[in-house]
């Protein structure tokens, strides 16, 4: 089960997190070991397109992540997730096999980076 990041206190949390980016996403991840479920937000701008294709896209996005958590389950935390300004609405039908291939690659890079193990931010 992944929940949603609600509070104005939790979204502060993650602006001290480690910041991560793909071709087409770009996600923010703030370990939090005392909550037992990884909450998850997006953040897709008006810039996308009208807020039927954002909100579509944002359904997207979690329905790759739920899938990815299915698979390899993700650490506890709060993790930002938002498309990169390569994409927009008539993008994205087309390159959906490439949001699913960062979904998968993206919280495992964000982990690494709070890990020690990498530093890098691309």
């Amino acid at each position: 089960m992944i929940h949603r990041v609600r509070t104005r206190r939790e979204f502060s949390l993650l602006s001290s997190g480690r910041r991560v980016r793909t071709e087409s996403l770009w996600c923010t991840h703030s370990p939090d070991d005392t909550i037992s479920t990884p909450r998850l937000a997006f953040a897709i701008g008006r810039g996308f397109g009208s807020a039927v294709h954002r909100n579509r896209a944002r359904r997207q996005l979690r329905s790759a992540i739920l899938a990815r958590h299915a698979s390899t389950p993700l650490s506890p935390g709060r993790y930002l997730v938002g498309l990169t300004r390569s994409m927009n609405a008539q993008t994205i039908p087309s390159r959906y096999v490439v949001i699913e291939s960062g979904v998968e690659e993206l919280p495992a890079k964000a982990e690494r980076c709070h890990n020690g193990r990498s530093r890098t931010f691309s």
